[in-house]
C-alpha cells in the first residue's frame, strides 16, 4: 500500500491516505476502507522519483477522500515549496470541519509559488439542518470564513463545493437559508 505513483492523462497522482475519518451517514469511504495514512517519508521517496521532465507535462495530484486529515499536510506543502519543477497541485480535498480550515490556513501562509488548481468541499446539505442530518452539524459561517481564506489567495484557482440534492425532509426554505 501507498507505494505507487498514479501516472494520469493530465496528473501524477500519490495515495496518502486511504478510507476516512469523519464517518459522515451517507459516505461508504470509512466503510470499504479504515483510515490509513502513508508514512511520510514514503510520500517524501515518491515525489522524489518524478522525473523533472515529468514536472513539465503533469500536475501533481495526492489521492485522499480528505486531505486536511493527513497528519504530515503542512510538513508536505512545506517540502513542496522547496521543488522549482511543481507548478500546480490538482484537485485539493477539504472535509468541512473545523480543524480543516484552521490548516488550510496555515497551509495559504506557506510561500509556495505553485497554484492550487482546485479545492473541493463536501458541503452535503444546503441547510445547517440538513447537514447536521447527515452528519456533517457545521454553520453557515464555518463557509463564510471558507469562501473568504480561498478568495484571498491568488493561487487558488477555483473553489468547487459538493451538495447532495432530495435529502429525506429537504424543502425550499433550506435553500433560502444558505
Amino acid at each position: 500500500m501507498f507505494q505507487k505513483v498514479f501516472y494520469r492523462k493530465y496528473r501524477v497522482d500519490i495515495e496518502i491516505t486511504r478510507g476516512c475519518k469523519w464517518n459522515c451517514k451517507f459516505c461508504q469511504v470509512c466503510r470499504f476502507y479504515k483510515y490509513k495514512e502513508a508514512p511520510y517519508d514514503s510520500v517524501l521517496r515518491l515525489i522524489s522519483e518524478i522525473k523533472p521532465i515529468d514536472w513539465k507535462k503533469y500536475k501533481l495530484g495526492f489521492v485522499s477522500a480528505d486531505l486536511m486529515s493527513y497528519s504530515h499536510i503542512e510538513d508536505l506543502f512545506e517540502h513542496l515549496s522547496g521543488i522549482e519543477h511543481v507548478k500546480q497541485i490538482g484537485s485539493f480535498s477539504v472535509s468541512p470541519h473545523a480543524p480543516s480550515l484552521k490548516k488550510l490556513r496555515r497551509i495559504l501562509d506557506i510561500d509556495f509559488s505553485f497554484s492550487l488548481r482546485n479545492i473541493s468541499v463536501g458541503i452535503e446539505g444546503v441547510s445547517e439542518r440538513l447537514r447536521s442530518l447527515v452528519g456533517k452539524p457545521l454553520s453557515n459561517r464555518f463557509f463564510s470564513d471558507l469562501l473568504n481564506v480561498v478568495a484571498e489567495d491568488q493561487r487558488c484557482k477555483s473553489l468547487r463545493l459538493h451538495f447532495i440534492k432530495g435529502l429525506p425532509t429537504e424543502k425550499e426554505s433550506d435553500y433560502i437559508e444558505f
